[in-house]
């Protein structure tokens, strides 16, 4: 029996599962939505549909986190040594979605996010100063542009660096949902270029944006009842989950 959108009713279910899990997780902590979403339906799905159908519901959550935190002009001021970086990888690397092997940047990019988030779970007080800010900034948004190009998972070496910086939850928050959202603006109109985003992944990628939408905003009701500290720590491990994934990618 065929859904209404081309795809078996099973893989209908999966992704709508996927998808609001995927957003009630970004609700709580503001990321990882691409890496669960991607995760888990590049398991049954060729990568491109993967990243077809991820292309709108980031978007929107993105635009929705951004709108919800509070007056974007205050992170854009302070962050555009990332933005810009991190904007142009994803409009480089995008091309090689359908030729590129990763598993070598999965690698080491899952090595660096396992032993900094441990590093940081075991030393609360480390911080980046601020006369490094903007440099590592700029290394951390050519860095995730050009993950987020080939797979749309930018967020790793850019949380790590906002985590550096010891922001406070809701600054958290704010930072990545403009930072997400300026990212998600070029990878679709990429997608298009590149026809990933096309006319069999469109439809999907609208219709899995309700449920993405719907964790999201039942994350963010969750989220108020969490304190710093939790908050940072939950950042944390979530961080090492995605590294040890990485490493698995590179491995198998």
């Amino acid at each position: 029996m065929e859904a209404v959108f081309g795809i078996s009713w099973q893989i209908a279910a999966l992704v709508g599962a996927t998808f609001f899990f995927g957003g009630l997780i970004k609700g709580i902590i503001g990321i990882a939505l691409p890496i669960i979403s991607f995760g888990v339906l590049s398991s049954v799905l060729p990568v491109p549909v993967v990243l077809g159908y991820m292309a709108i519901p980031l978007i929107i959550t993105n635009l929705t986190q951004t709108l919800q935190a509070g007056n974007p002009a205050v992170p854009a001021k302070r962050f555009w040594p990332v933005i810009v970086p991190l904007v142009a990888g994803i409009l480089i690397s995008a091309r090689l979605v359908t030729d590129f092997d990763p598993r070598f940047v999965y690698g080491l990019i899952g090595v660096t996010v396992v032993v900094f988030s441990t590093i940081s779970l075991l030393q609360p007080e480390f911080r980046l100063s601020r006369d490094y800010e903007k440099p590592a900034g700029f290394f951390a948004g050519a860095l995730g542009g050009f993950l987020g190009g080939i797979s749309t998972i930018w967020g790793p070496p850019i949380t790590m660096y906002l985590v550096a910086l010891k922001l406070d939850k809701d600054e958290m928050i704010r930072s990545i949902g403009l930072i997400w959202l300026c990212a998600s603006v070029p990878m679709i109109l990429a997608y298009i270029a590149y026809d990933i985003l096309n006319e069999d992944t469109w439809r999907i990628s609208a219709a899995a944006t309700l449920p993405a939408v719907a964790g999201f905003y039942i994350g963010a009701y969750v989220r108020q009842f969490i304190g710093q500290k939790v908050f940072r720590t939950a950042i944390l491990l979530f961080l090492i989950i995605i590294g040890l994934n990485l490493l698995r990618r590179a491995v198998f």
